[in-house]
């Protein structure tokens, strides 16, 4: 099911409130251990490489 407009506003507001908490020069570490965690919850390769292809060309 896709997320809502708002429920994708409040995430985003929630992962940016994260990476201040991590500290200066932390906020990479804890994307990159974040993104590792939401592959582990997709568990689908071919969805994977789309994200990340999508991420790459800044779309969504």
């Amino acid at each position: 099911m896709p997320v809502t407009a708002l429920e994708l506003d409040e995430l985003y507001t929630q992962l940016c409130h994260a990476i201040d908490a991590a500290g200066a020069g932390q906020g990479e570490a804890y994307l990159a251990r974040l993104v590792l965690l939401l592959i582990d919850e997709i568990s689908t390769p071919a969805r994977i490489s789309t994200a990340i292809a999508a991420a790459r060309l800044g779309g969504g």
